[in-house]
Order: structure tokens, then C-alpha cells, then sequence
């Protein structure tokens, strides 16, 4: 039972969850889908290039033709994993806004939704583009299989499913508005004051969020598609990953704590990720091998690494700014609720009656 109130929304004595449980099923239903046809767009391209290297194994398929068709599927599936990537994480952070009752959190995912409508459809054209230059180079037997009805119905019902579920989400985030807003009057008392501040760390959490996925995606587009040693494959997934852990608990503890030291060293490790994301677009267009391969993935490339950017300083300046608020009462309410949740809000007083 405590795994399930762990994953499910849970009613308080005056906090319904309603539509938050209506939401949680929805975005389950509509990750489901998703998910499934990208992953089928990627198991087919996988399944061309196997059978590309079957070909190359028995003389149907040139040398040439090999390397020039599979840098293609390369590039292209990259995009779809980094795209189904971004589905899991859809799924992730509304879960999370349902179950920690964050309304900003549900207010960016209606403008993350209409950017992966917009991915999605742009998917389509890039497909068959991608599609038509590899063609010629394929064996008969292949020409047509990234065509094939399966296919190509998983990429066109894609946007379909987000487009219809952006009103369904819109609708559903105005229902939780109710819901979550009762939340915060409670918490702060009405405070106006401290309503800011409450909104301004829930900002931080949101940036926190979204940087991570931005810059785990601009990572894998950078290691990928673009010409990176073979130390530097090793070191920066290595580093990445002990940086990323380390700045998101730092800055996540410093702002709930109202831990000076914890915002201070989050601030410094945004800076490091500002300076690694200009060092590794520096790198990329000063490079002069793969010149070719990379003005393929330079504007998707360049999207993650402008998105990652903002986000990032961003919460450099929302870090300043949770920090400027300690002191202003977030931590006590905070501390309050969470007794309020575990049960602990009340402990009874002991009385000695010897004296």
C-alpha cells in the first residue's frame, strides 16, 4: 500500500484528487500510444539496417552504398530515440506535477505538448527525405520498406494522438487548477508574499526538470552525430552524469533546505554546464572533419543546445532568486505539509503527573 500511495495521488482532508487521478490515466494512455509508434518507426529503421548489412555481406550492397545509407539511418534514428526519449520524459514530469500537486509544472506541459506536436509532424518530411536519399542505394527487395503501410501509419497517427490530446490536457489542466490551487492558498495561509516565493521555487523545480532533459538530449545528439574522441565518449557520459546528479540534488536541497552552501555550489555547477554547452558548440562548428555528416544535424543540434542554454541560466537567475527568499517562511510551510502528509503534524504533548 505505500508503494501505491508513492505512485498514485492521494486525497488530504481537504485536497481532492479527482482530476488528478483522471489526468494520471490519460497521460498513461496517450504516453502508451506514443510511445508505441515511435518505437515501431525505430524497430523498422533498425530492421533496414540489419538487413543493409546483409547485403553488404553478400555483394548485393556496395561498400559505398553501405556507408552512405547506414550514416543516414544512423542520423535518423538518433532523432527518434532522442524524440522517444522526450515521450518517457512527458510522461515522467506530469506523473510528477500530478503527485506533488505542482501547478506551474502542469501549465509548462500544455506548452511542452504543442512542442511535440510540432516534432512530430516534422518527423514525417524528415522521414521521407532521409527515405528518398537512401533509396537508390538499397537492394529491390528494400526499396519500399520504410514505406510500408505499418510505417508509415505510425508516424502520421503520432501527431494525431498528441493533437488530440492537447484540448483534452488543456481541459484537464484547468479542472487541476481547482484542485492544486487550494493547495497553495492553504499552505501559505493566503499570504501574498509568500505565495511568491512558493511560485518562484516552484519555477526552480521546473527548470531543474526540463534542463536535465535538454542537456541529456544536446549530450547524445553531440556524442552521436558529431565527431567526438574516443576518450571523449568515456569522459563526458562519465562527468556528465556525476556533475548533473550533484547539481540537481545540490540545487533541489538548497532551495528546499534554504541551504546557502548547496545553492552556491548548484549555481557554480549551472555555470560549468553554460561553459561545457558553448565549449561543445564551439568544437562542433570549428571542427573541420565530418564537415558533411554535421550540416545534416546542425539545426536539431543547435535547437537542444540554444533550449538547454536558456533553461540552464535561467535557473542560474531563479537559483539567486530562492536564495534572496530564505528566510521568508517557504521552509516552515514546506516542513509543515510534509508532517501534515506522514502524520506527524500533531505529537502529543507527554505530561508528567508525578509532578
Amino acid at each position: 500500500m505505500d508503494i501505491v500511495k508513492r505512485i498514485i495521488p492521494q486525497q488530504t482532508e481537504d485536497i481532492t484528487v479527482h482530476w488528478a487521478r483522471r489526468t494520471l490515466v490519460s497521460i498513461i494512455i496517450a504516453s502508451i500510444l506514443t510511445i508505441g509508434c515511435e518505437s515501431w518507426i525505430i524497430i523498422n529503421e533498425r530492421y533496414t539496417s540489419s538487413q543493409l548489412a546483409d547485403g553488404l555481406a553478400i555483394n548485393q550492397v556496395t561498400q559505398d552504398s553501405y556507408d552512405m545509407v547506414y550514416s543516414n539511418l544512423r542520423v535518423e534514428v538518433t532523432y527518434h530515440s532522442v524524440f522517444l526519449g522526450s515521450l518517457v520524459f512527458w510522461l515522467g514530469v506530469t506523473w510528477d506535477a500530478l503527485l506533488h500537486q505542482n501547478l506551474m509544472q502542469i501549465i509548462s506541459v500544455n506548452l511542452y505538448n504543442v512542442g511535440l506536436l510540432v516534432y512530430a509532424s516534422i518527423q514525417i518530411a524528415q522521414t521521407k527525405t532521409d527515405t528518398d536519399l537512401a533509396s537508390p542505394y538499397l537492394p529491390p527487395n528494400l526499396s519500399d520498406n520504410s514505406s510500408s503501410g505499418l510505417f508509415l501509419a505510425a508516424q502520421i497517427v503520432l501527431p494525431v494522438i498528441i493533437g488530440l490530446f492537447i484540448p483534452i490536457f488543456a481541459f484537464l489542466s484547468y479542472k487541476l487548477h481547482f484542485e492544486f490551487g487550494w493547495r497553495q492558498y492553504r499552505i501559505t495561509g493566503g499570504d501574498l508574499e509568500l505565495r511568491r516565493v512558493f511560485f518562484r521555487y516552484d519555477i526552480l523545480l521546473l527548470l531543474l526538470k526540463f534542463s536535465i532533459f535538454f542537456v541529456v538530449a544536446f549530450t547524445v545528439l553531440d556524442l552521436v552525430l558529431t565527431a567526438v574522441t574516443s576518450n571523449g565518449l568515456i569522459v563526458i557520459p562519465i562527468l556528465g552524469a556525476i556533475v548533473g546528479l550533484m547539481v540537481t540534488m545540490a540545487g533541489y536541497y538548497g532551495a528546499r533546505r534554504e541551504n546557502r552552501l548547496y545553492i552556491v555550489i548548484y549555481i557554480a555547477g549551472c555555470l560549468v554546464v553554460i561553459a561545457y554547452l558553448v565549449d561543445r558548440v564551439y568544437d562542433a562548428f570549428h571542427r573541420q572533419a565530418k564537415a558533411d555528416d554535421f550540416s545534416r544535424v546542425e539545426i536539431p543540434f543547435m535547437l537542444y543546445a540554444s533550449i538547454s542554454f536558456c533553461l540552464v541560466l535561467a535557473s542560474v537567475f531563479f537559483g539567486v532568486v530562492c536564495w534572496l527568499n530564505f528566510g521568508k517562511g517557504l521552509r516552515d510551510v514546506l516542513d509543515q505539509e510534509a508532517k501534515k502528509k506522514s502524520g506527524t503534524e500533531f505529537e502529543a504533548e507527554v505530561i508528567d503527573l508525578e509532578n
